[in-house]
């Protein structure tokens, strides 16, 4: 059984403050579901077992999407659906109840390749196929250490996670926002200034992003995150921040602030 839950963008620079936390409020919502409610009276049982994953399990969620009927894989690899474009969160539950099969959603992507062009680190090795080490999202909340440098300047601005092969889907044009208030933006997370991110210290980065995914990047990636975005700024003003993070006791944090100081010196 599949439930299906409305997401918002995650994306920090551009919209961190919506990224809260979401999964503990679909997980939440799926506890919640009368599961027995879901099958014929022949098929409720006292006996009957179920789990709930909302990415908290070893489940492919848009695999079972598909064939749930929920919506199809896209060429970007995200699940879409016709009324909420990819703006969504993929809750599952797993049960011993026999539950009537749906049908499998048919891909409506066409011709279209607009995710695949617009990805600005060509991490689409074609329709429907992405490597990994190449997505942004992976470069900046899953990556420990250094990231490599052929990839930096792709990055842009972006310090935790990346949503532009969804931002420029047509399916997303229409999509309804969510009026609940666990997504709605957190209060100075919107647009949040690069040098408070790179100069974030612990306690402060704990307190900032109490409950929010941003803690998986830890300080450590998100403060290399910002010194890469501060190269591509083309601010020179980020110089002096800069010059003082090359002598980081990071070495992560250390060499992206030298590539950034030397990107910045050359334009």
């Amino acid at each position: 059984m599949l439930r299906k839950l409305r997401e918002v963008e995650k994306r920090l620079t551009d919209a961190v403050a919506r990224e809260s936390e979401g999964n503990l409020v679909a997980s939440a919502g799926l506890a919640s579901t009368d599961v027995d409610g879901g099958a014929s009276e022949g098929m409720r049982s006292p006996e009957a077992r179920t789990w709930c994953y909302v990415d908290t399990g070893p489940i492919v969620e848009r695999v079972y999407a598909k064939y749930a009927g929920v919506g199809w894989i896209g060429k970007n690899t995200c699940v879409l659906n016709q009324k909420l474009g990819s703006w969504l969160f993929l809750g599952v539950v797993l049960t011993s109840l026999e539950l009537v099969a749906d049908l499998p959603a048919p891909d409506r992507c066409g011709t279209c390749t607009r995710c695949l062009d617009a990805c600005p680190t060509e991490a689409f090795v074609g329709p429907y196929q992405l490597d990994a080490n190449k997505c942004i999202s992976y470069l900046t909340i899953e990556k420990r250490g250094g990231i490599p440098e052929e990839m930096r300047e792709g990055m842009g601005r972006q310090v935790f996670g990346c949503d532009i092969c969804q931002d420029v889907c047509p399916w997303n044009r229409k999509a309804p926002a969510t009026q609940a208030s666990e997504f709605q933006p957190r209060a100075g997370l919107v647009n949040p200034a690069l040098e408070w991110l790179a100069e974030m210290q612990g306690e402060e980065f704990r307190a900032s992003f109490r409950g929010s995914p941003v803690r998986r990047a830890k300080l450590s990636g998100l403060r290399r995150n910002a010194a890469i975005a501060m190269g591509n700024s083309g601010k020179r003003e980020f110089i002096p921040t800069l010059e003082k993070f090359c002598q980081d006791d990071d070495s992560a944090i250390a060499e992206s602030a030298a590539w950034a100081l030397r990107k910045l010196r050359r334009e």
